[in-house]
């Protein structure tokens, strides 16, 4: 494993650690008043809300941590990834219906977006996947991915956001963005080949 994803692990390892930690609190008001907290912070820098410190610096080691008064790619992924965690679960029960879930990676959370049969539906969603993926920095990426988070609040598709800390830390380096780009849309256009066959088993 390279250095820079073994880095990308450890930042997955962290925010689903602090997601366990939240989302644990479930029965308790301190729940729903950290993703609070946390909905303010979108599209904040990571230091601008001491309130939030605690929620994505806890137990980070100093090596993940910015150095002077820049936040560093790691300290940027858990907080991005976390405060748009506090837009996806908003109005669902996080006792009982959580919108972190292992395994539904971005892409394939994206492409349950697209009803089935539905050719133009298909290509919306596609453009604004396309959007995301492309965007020229993490502030226009934090943006379209708010948009595409609240349409998966609406439908309650979850998404695994701790992978997708991890991809985010890789997708701020300009070697490697091209490959996250890729498994992203790797991941979108199995999951509408998938339906599509299912949707063609089906037909009588």
């Amino acid at each position: 494993m390279s250095v820079h994803n073994s880095m990308a692990w450890r930042v997955e390892q962290l925010t689903a650690r602090r997601l366990e930690w939240l989302l644990d609190q479930a029965p308790q008001n301190v729940c729903k008043a950290t993703l609070a907290e946390l909905r303010r912070g979108v599209g904040r820098a990571p230091g601008d809300i001491p309130a939030l410190w605690g929620m994505f610096l806890q137990d980070m080691p100093e090596d993940m941590q910015g150095k002077g008064t820049d936040a560093s790619r790691q300290e940027i992924a858990v907080y991005t990834a976390l405060t748009l965690f506090g837009v996806h679960q908003q109005g669902w029960d996080p006792a009982r219906e959580r919108m972190h879930r292992a395994g539904n990676a971005f892409g394939s959370a994206v492409a349950r977006l697209a009803p089935a049969g539905d050719a133009d539906a298909r290509e919306r969603v596609e453009r604004r996947f396309s959007r995301a993926a492309t965007s020229v920095d993490m502030t226009e990426f934090v943006h379209h991915l708010r948009g595409l988070v609240q349409l998966l609040r609406a439908d309650g598709i979850p998404l695994d956001w701790a992978q997708l800390a991890g991809q985010l830390y890789l997708y701020q380096d300009k070697d490697r963005v091209s490959g996250v780009r890729l498994r992203w849309g790797e991941d979108f256009y199995s999951a509408l080949n998938r339906k599509e066959n299912k949707e063609e088993e089906v037909e009588p």
